[in-house]
């Protein structure tokens, strides 16, 4: 009879560790990978969102110089005629700058104006004329500052628009 030597085994071959790390990196590759699309998503979405809040800011600064525009008007009217003429020749002040709407609401004048953020949006701003009391008061009271949504869904609006995918 022959002597069979017994050896003993682990279990595992040659072949099942070669096996066990490609499907080790195979995961690695696959996690990078994802990691990777994920990072450059969030890259572009804080790309978007800067560039959104650098075009609500540009308007927010004209609302801004509009309003300078307002006040230095509104001052200079007021120091040349007295309170009951002032509010009567508001619309001749400003009658020279179509950018401007006034309107009346009883004694009350208003003076309103949009300024653009974006091709969808508008920033909105209303005030309220007032008679200053003395050379450094207010000629304005601000009754409005808000962004309005000019965009209008079309028949060829996508299912991402409908979602707000590219609203602010």
């Amino acid at each position: 009879m022959k002597n069979k030597k017994k050896t003993f085994s682990a279990g595992m071959n040659v072949g099942s560790s070669s096996i066990l790390v490609t499907f080790v990196l195979l995961c690695l590759v696959t996690f990078a990978a994802l990691s990777f699309v994920s990072a450059n998503a969030d890259h572009e979405l804080a790309v978007e969102t800067a560039d959104r809040i650098s075009e609500y800011y540009r308007a927010d600064n004209m609302a801004e110089i509009y309003l300078a525009n307002i006040d230095s008007l509104l001052s200079k009217h007021a120091s040349e005629c007295d309170e009951s003429t002032y509010y009567k020749d508001v619309e001749q002040v400003f009658s020279d700058n179509s950018n401007y709407n006034i309107t009346r609401s009883g004694e009350d004048v208003f003076i309103d104006y949009y300024v653009e953020i974006s091709e969808i949006q508008n920033l909105h701003v209303t005030v309220k004329v007032i008679y200053p009391t003395h050379p450094t008061a207010d000629s304005f009271e601000i009754t409005e500052w808000e962004n309005i949504s000019t965009y209008v869904p079309t028949e060829t609006t996508t299912f991402e628009e409908e979602k707000g995918g590219l609203l602010f």
